[in-house]
C-alpha cells in the first residue's frame, strides 16, 4: 500500500503531465482519476504494469524521455517498468512512444487506423495520446523537439 503523500505525490506528477499534454495537443482530453473508467489506461495496478516500447532509430531525445519517466514512475510507484526498443510489441499492456515518420510502430499504427494525428501532422513540437483497445498508450509526437 502507497503512503498517502506518494500517492499525492504520483497525482501531482501526473496532472502536471497531463496540463502539459493538454496544452499541446490539439483535440484531446485528459483526466487523472484513481479508479478505472471508461477509456482509461491504468499506469500500474497490484498485478501489471505496462512495458515502454520505442523505435530505437527515433530521435534519441525519445529514449531519454522513455528512461526519465521510467526512472519517476519507480520512485513513485516501487514498481520497475520495462523499456523495448523492438519495433514490434510483445506485452499486451503498453505504452508506446514515438516520433511521426521516425518511429515505424507509430507509423505502422497511423497505417492502421488506430492512431490519427491529422490534427498534429506538419505541426512544431505537438503530440497526441491515444488509448488503443485499453491495454495501450500511445503518445505520438509530430517531431523530435
Amino acid at each position: 500500500m502507497m503512503p498517502k503523500f506518494l500517492k499525492l505525490l504520483f497525482c501531482c506528477c501526473l496532472l502536471f503531465i497531463s496540463s502539459i499534454c493538454i496544452a499541446q495537443t490539439v483535440k484531446n482530453t485528459l483526466t487523472i482519476a484513481e479508479k478505472n473508467t471508461t477509456g482509461s489506461f491504468p499506469l500500474f495496478n497490484k498485478t501489471i504494469a505496462p512495458t515502454v516500447y520505442f523505435d530505437a532509430d527515433d530521435a534519441r531525445v525519445v529514449k531519454i524521455a522513455a528512461e526519465a519517466f521510467l526512472g519517476d514512475f519507480n520512485l513513485v510507484s516501487g514498481k520497475q517498468l520495462k523499456l523495448n526498443s523492438s519495433n514490434t510489441i510483445h506485452d499486451g499492456y503498453a505504452i508506446i512512444a514515438g516520433t511521426i515518420g521516425q518511429s515505424k510502430i507509430i507509423d505502422a499504427l497511423i497505417k492502421e487506423k488506430q492512431v490519427d494525428v491529422n490534427n498534429i501532422k506538419n505541426k512544431w513540437e505537438s503530440l497526441t495520446i491515444k488509448v488503443i483497445n485499453k491495454n495501450k498508450l500511445v503518445i505520438a509526437g509530430s517531431d523530435s523537439r
